[in-house]
């Protein structure tokens, strides 16, 4: 895989690039004055963008191939659908292999520790499943799950 490729795919992974269907694409040129959300290079004026629009109002401007990428290696993660009362725009969603289960927290194979709160879980989420972790972040930086999803991980191959 190239390496825009790559870092498309580690920030889908990693939640930085969401793994959400878009509600409307527009194409045209750069500005010169933008970077690609895909490659995090810049989309000069003789290259052709693509703006894509998300629920919340959120706007990603990808290059061309960079936007088919994405498309593509975000349909190879579980889908995610939000919880009704849980604002996305308060929330982020962190893509990973489960690595620890505890009482009080689940740790992803990156290393990243999540705090569980009282009223959720993790007990029934099997080590080496994929996950997808809905999470607020409290201002001393921890992350605390508020709903996990996952995939079991089949004969070492995810899904």
């Amino acid at each position: 895989m190239d390496p825009a490729g790559q870092r498309i795919r580690d920030k889908l992974w990693y939640g930085i690039l969401p793994n959400v269907r878009p509600l409307k694409t527009r194409g045209g040129h750069g500005t010169g004055h933008k970077l690609c959300d895909g490659c995090d290079a810049t989309i000069w004026p003789k290259e052709a963008e693509q703006e894509v629009e998300l629920e919340g109002g959120r706007t990603l401007r990808f290059h061309v191939a960079c936007a088919g990428l994405w498309q593509v290696l975000r349909s190879a993660l579980p889908r995610f659908h939000a919880k009704a009362g849980v604002s996305m725009s308060a929330t982020t969603i962190l893509a990973g292999i489960l690595r620890k289960v505890q009482p009080e927290a689940i740790m992803l194979a990156a290393g990243t520790r999540i705090a569980l709160p009282p009223d959720l879980s993790a007990k029934d989420v099997p080590v080496g499943a994929s996950v997808l972790v809905t999470v607020t972040r409290s201002e001393r930086g921890e992350w605390t799950a508020r709903r996990i999803e996952h995939e079991s991980r089949r004969n070492g191959r995810g899904r």
